[in-house]
C-alpha cells in the first residue's frame, strides 16, 4: 500500500544485495541545519521502508559499509551493468512488521 510521498535530495545511492535479485538501497540525505544526516532505506519499488538518523553523514556512511551496503557507482563493482536503482517519486510503505516507516 503507497502511503505518503518522501522527497529525498541525495542521488548517491547505496546498495546492498541480500539474495539474487533483492537488494535494499540507501540514500543519505544531510540536514540543511545541522550536521546530521538521515539514511532513508529503500526497496526496488521505490517504497521507503525505513530511516534512520545519525550526527553526521561520516557516521552515517560507516554505518552503512559496516551492514553491507556499498556504493551503487563504485567502479571496482560495476554495479550498474547488473542494477538499477529506484526511482522518484519515493513513497512510504509498510513494512513486514507492519510498522509504518517513521517520517
Amino acid at each position: 500500500m503507497k502511503e505518503k510521498e518522501i522527497k529525498i535530495r541525495s542521488k548517491e545511492f547505496w546498495v546492498n544485495i541480500i539474495d539474487f535479485l533483492q537488494q535494499y538501497w540507501a540514500l543519505i540525505e544531510e540536514s540543511d541545519d545541522t550536521a546530521q544526516a538521515t539514511v532513508y532505506f529503500i526497496h526496488e519499488g521505490s517504497g521507503v521502508f525505513s530511516n534512520m538518523k545519525f550526527e553526521s553523514k561520516d557516521i552515517a556512511t560507516k554505518a552503512l559499509m559496516q551492514n553491507g551496503f556499498k556504493k551503487f557507482n563504485d567502479p571496482l563493482e560495476n554495479f550498474e551493468t547488473f542494477l538499477s536503482p529506484p526511482i522518484e517519486p519515493y513513497y512510504t510503505v509498510q513494512y513486514k512488521s507492519g510498522d509504518l516507516m517513521a517520517s
